[in-house]
């Protein structure tokens, strides 16, 4: 009698196999949003690192849990890419340094002149050209990009829920913790508030509204490099007085 090749839980494999397949649309997606925080060259990998995350969701997805795959997945895909972007030193010594002088020209333009500085004067005072300051700033800014992206997910029915209910409980984080993530969002959302009107549109559209950045271009008829200049600016002020607020 010939023996059956029967592999051990048939089925789970293809099932997984077909998740990845289904839904290689929400890599392309998440990518999309975070293009902001890398180099073309580096898209290649990013997408890469971003299968990974999908894959991993595929393998863990429960769907009894009453979760739709793609709201499970995209925190992970995103959060597989973020350790890779953390693991390629995004904010070196001298960065760090860069980041002190940005504070001090920032605060000595507005003592000056009784208004916030273009990005074009603080890249003269750095002695730098302004696509190279907008580099240092997009560095700067990515851990406030992932602050913000956790701020809101959407749920099943398209209501917005906070990114912790919808964790495993085996990654249940404690009460105080949680009540100090609810503080910051609500400290985030008050400065946001606080924002000119076009960095509080970019912000709003890119981070609570999911829009990508040449949306957003269309949306608010401006150029594509003029959204990212705003969403600059806003993680500027965002980031500075986060900081002030908690010192």
């Amino acid at each position: 009698m010939k023996k059956q090749n029967i592999p051990l839980y048939a089925g789970v494999e293809e099932d997984v196999r077909a998740l990845i397949l289904d839904n290689l649309g929400l890599v392309k997606y998440v990518v999309g949003k975070m293009q902001i925080y890398f180099k073309k060259d580096d898209e290649e990998d990013i997408l890469g690192y971003g299968i990974v995350g999908l894959i991993e969701s595929a393998k863990r997805y429960d769907k009894t849990r009453g979760v739709k795959f793609n709201t499970f997945a995209v925190p992970r895909i995103r959060g597989s890419i973020v350790d890779y972007l953390r693991t390629q030193d995004l904010l070196p010594r001298s960065m760090r340094k860069k980041e002190s002088d940005i504070k001090e020209i920032t605060r000595a333009i507005e003592k000056k002149f009784n208004r916030e500085p273009e990005p074009d004067e603080i890249a003269a005072e750095l002695g730098v050209s302004v696509n190279e300051y907008h580099d240092i700033q997009t560095k700067l800014n990515f851990d406030y990009f992932v602050s913000l992206e956790n701020l809101h997910v959407k749920s099943d029915n398209d209501q917005k829920r906070s990114i912790s209910n919808i964790l495993e409980d085996d990654t249940a984080k404690e009460a105080g913790k949680l009540l100090e993530e609810k503080e910051e969002k609500e400290l985030l959302i008050t400065l946001i508030k606080k924002l000119p009107k076009n960095e509080r549109l970019v912000i709003t559209l890119y981070y609570l509204e999911d829009m990508l950045i040449k949306e957003i271009s269309a949306t608010l008829k401006i150029s594509e490099s003029r959204v990212s200049q705003l969403h600059h600016k806003a993680l500027f002020f965002l980031r500075t007085n986060m900081k002030r607020l908690h010192s």
